[in-house]
Parts: C-alpha cells; structure tokens; sequence
C-alpha cells in the first residue's frame, strides 16, 4: 500500500471534521503530507484550524517517517495563525480582510518551496507603519492653517483708496452746461386777452391770422403775434397790459423767467406789474428792459410814465425815469407825458356814478349844493339820528376785465377824522379816518378791486353824520387821477 493510499484511508474517519466545502479534500490533504506543498493549501491551513488537526492526525496514523516534516508545517501554519491574529488585533476590526489578501502578491517573489517563509512576515509587517504616517501628516496641516493671509485682506481695502476715485470726476465744466439749459429754455404758456378795440391775432404754428374776440380767452404756447389795422387795441397778455396804436405789428413770446416783445412796426405802451420776472422790449435798434412800470415804445425811443427803465441802442446804455424820454438812447429829456398818451385814454374805462342815483338809507337824504357835480350832494339834512347807521348804496357793472381804481370826492366840514367807510363787491371795507381833510370838496382814492363779471355793490356807510358825498368814479386806467381833469 503506498503513501498516498494510506493517508487517505488514515483520513477517511475525519472527513467529518472539514468545516465546508472551501477545505481541500482528503486528496489534497494527502498529497501535501506526501510532500506537495501546493501555496494554495499552505494558505488555507494558516487561517483554517479544522484542516490543521486533519493534517496532523494523518502524520500520526501513517507512522514517524513523516513526523518532522509535518510537525513542521503545523508549527508554521501556527505561526502564521498567530501573526495574522496579532495584525487583525494591531490594525483594528476592519482590516482583517486586507491582512489576507495582501500576501497574495507575494507568491511571485517566492517560487521556490523553500523561501515562502521569510517573504509573509514583512508583508503583515509593512502595513504596521502605514497607519503611523497619517498621524504627523495631519500635524503639517494644521499648522499652515493660521497663515497670515487674513490679516493681509482688511489691509488691502485701506491701501485701496477707490474712495478717491470720486474725486477723479473734475469735470468741473458740468457748472458749463447750465447756460446750455438757457439756451433751450422751454415756452411757457400763456393768454391773450382782448379788453378793448379790436385786433388780429397769430399764435405760433399757425399759418393765418384770426380776430381777437373781446373778453374771450386766447390761449397760446410759447408766442403770439398781434396785428392792429386801424383802432388802437387793448389787450392783457402774463402781467402786462399792452396799449397797441393802430398800425402796429408785435410779437409777444414767453418764457421761464422772461418775457420778450418784438416790435417790427409802429408804437405800443406797456403797463408791467412789479415781479421776480424780467420784461423785454426790442426793436430793429433798441432795447428797453423793465421789472414794473409804465412805458411808451417807439422804433427808436422810449417815453416812461412811472418807474425806471434801461434803455440801450448800440454800445449805449442809458436809465430813463418817469416823466422823461431818449432817443436812441441819448442823454434822457422832460417831457409831458400826458399829451403822448392821449391816444390810449378811449381804451380804458371809466364809470361815474353821481351820488343821488344810489339807493339811500337810515337818513341819509339828498341835499342841494352849488359846488357839487349838477349842484346836488347826498348827506344828513339834521342831527345823526340815535343807533342810526347812514348809508348810499348802488349795483354796478364793469366792461373791461382789468384791474378798477375806485375814487369817491367827498366834503368834511367837522374838525375830527372822518369815520366813513367804502365796501367794493366782497372785499373788506376800507376806511376813511386816514384822510386829511382839506377845505372844500376832494377826491379820495379808495384803492384797485378785481371786479367780477356780473353786477357788484358799491356801499358807502357814514356812521358819524357830517359827510357830503359827490361822486363815485371807477376806472381801469390806473393812472388817472381825477382832481387833475
């Protein structure tokens, strides 16, 4: 019987002892006790027990020949066991599986049987002391971590001095561009309102004339041409009342702050309201430039009744105050005035109510009296009767849409102030304890109403007695005074 025959039937009652079928057979077995020391089942008995114990029982029945040998591989399976427990423990629970698997590459540094010893310990050996260079590894990287780069960024923004930048921007001509803004001033607009006369009107963009109607509106944007063929005309445009002869051709354009007549033919005369705003008269040679007066334009002269112009022509500039005239703006000359304008006077309006056409009341009578207008005056005929209030009153209505100066000529005989009073439509009464009184009869200005379109009430109350009153005279020529008629 040989060798072989007598392991396997040595290792017949053990078969039960192999665990599963990953074990090498009794043939196996056999063969490697007989000397076949295949790495596969050198491997195998390193980790498995059961096959330990199978290899050694069949030394022992097959006889003492082949005890060395096998006690032997025993020994070195068991060292190898033991060497594999020690890593497992070493490197921790989950690299048992890496411990096993490693040595296989050494099997191509081993080939021959006699060597595959020395070659497994380092191979559990070399992975000892990978673990240990990852520990100073992470040292390194903490250490650059506190870098002084962070502290070098709040510094960037102190040397960065954009702030500056802003004050780059030197286009200090921007203050330059506001004339250009002058220079396209946009056109305000405006109305013409025809008070008196009658005239034809051309606003801009409009390529015929049409005929100012009286007391309507005319709206226009920017400016407005007038015509006048023969009758004089008046007319309000802003805050200025244009008296325009016949024979006149002007333009009347409006802008923000400014407001420019051109005049190509003949004479006008302006009454400016007093404002923030400039006004300008220009013809073909002159210039006249006012804030508030009273003023006739010729081609080449001016003629100022109230306040103070400046009158240029050429290089020539010259002031030209009330009462005076220049030509081509020479050295200003006196003048009557008076007899200039005598061609405006039929333009304005003028109402006169004679005191005994009003409606009279609590006393107040009608008496004679050779100095008043048409020898009759209205007043008290006894003593002021007791808790009596006197009074006239009358409706009136007005033709122009102008501004009214209101006069009443009065005579004060007693010695005191007088105490009368003189309500104008709605607005508060004015009072008369202001008046000097003078010997005889005169005329007090009241003041200048805005009148409405329909029938107003003018009231005269005397609450003391003694006043005569004469006349009651309501006119749109604000400069008319009447004492000098």
């Amino acid at each position: 019987m040989t060798l072989e025959d007598r392991l396997r039937k040595a290792m017949g009652g053990r078969r039960d002892a192999v665990p599963g079928g990953d074990c090498p057979g009794p043939e196996a077995l056999a063969a490697f006790v007989s000397g076949n020391r295949r790495k596969e089942i050198i491997e195998h008995l390193s980790h498995c027990a059961s096959c330990r114990e199978d290899v050694i029982v069949a030394r022992a029945r097959i006889g003492p020949r082949h005890a060395l040998p096998l006690a032997w591989i025993a020994a070195a399976a068991a060292a190898l066991f033991a060497i594999a427990i020690g890593m497992a423990l070493f490197s921790g629970n989950r690299e048992p599986e890496p411990i096993v698997v490693k040595p296989a590459p050494s099997p191509k540094l081993a080939p021959k049987p006699e060597t595959p010893r020395p070659p497994e310990p380092p191979s559990f050996v070399k992975p000892g002391p990978a673990p240990e260079t990852p520990k100073p590894a992470p040292k390194p990287e903490e250490k650059p971590a506190p870098k002084p780069a962070p502290p070098k960024e709040p510094e960037k923004p102190v040397i960065a001095k954009p702030p500056k930048e802003p004050e780059t921007p030197k286009p200090v001509p921007k203050p330059e561009e506001k004339p250009t803004a002058e220079l396209t001033k946009a056109k305000i607009r405006g109305t013409l309102l025809a008070i008196a006369g009658g005239c034809a009107t051309q606003a801009e963009g409009e390529s015929a004339w049409q005929t100012a109607k009286l007391a309507q509106p005319r709206e226009f944007s920017g400016s407005v041409k007038l015509r006048v063929e023969t009758t004089a005309v008046k007319a309000r445009i802003g805050a200025a009342t244009l008296y325009v002869r016949g024979g006149t051709e002007l333009a009347v354009a409006l802008e923000e702050g400014v407001t420019t007549v051109r005049l190509a033919k003949g004479e006008a005369f302006f009454d400016v309201t007093p404002g923030k705003d400039s006004f300008i008269v220009e013809t073909a040679t002159c210039k006249t430039a006012v804030k508030g007066t009273r003023f006739l334009i010729l081609p080449t002269e001016v003629v100022v009744q109230r306040g103070k112009v400046e009158f240029s022509s050429g290089e020539r500039t010259v002031a030209v105050n009330a009462g005076e005239r220049s030509a081509s703006a020479q050295a200003p000359e006196k003048l009557d005035v008076a007899k200039l304008l005598a061609w405006t006077r039929p333009l304005d309006e003028t109402i006169t109510i004679e005191a005994e056409t009003m409606a009279l009341a609590q006393g107040m009578t009608i008496l004679p009296d050779p100095a008043a207008s048409g020898g009759r005056a209205i007043g008290l005929k006894g003593p002021l009767p007791a808790s009596a209030e006197p009074s006239a009153e009358i409706r009136v209505k007005r033709k122009q849409a102008a501004p009214y100066a209101v006069w009443v000529r009065v005579h004060w005989s007693h010695g005191v102030a007088p105490g009368f009073t003189v309500q104008v439509h709605e607005a508060h009464p004015w009072s008369g304890k202001d008046v000097v009184s003078k010997p005889g009869w005169q005329w007090v200005r009241v003041g200048t109403f805005d009148l409405p379109d329909d029938a107003f009430r003018v009231r005269i109350v005397d609450p003391q007695g003694g006043l005569r009153v004469d006349q009651v005279l309501l006119t749109s020529d604000p400069e008319l005074n009447p004492e000098s008629k």
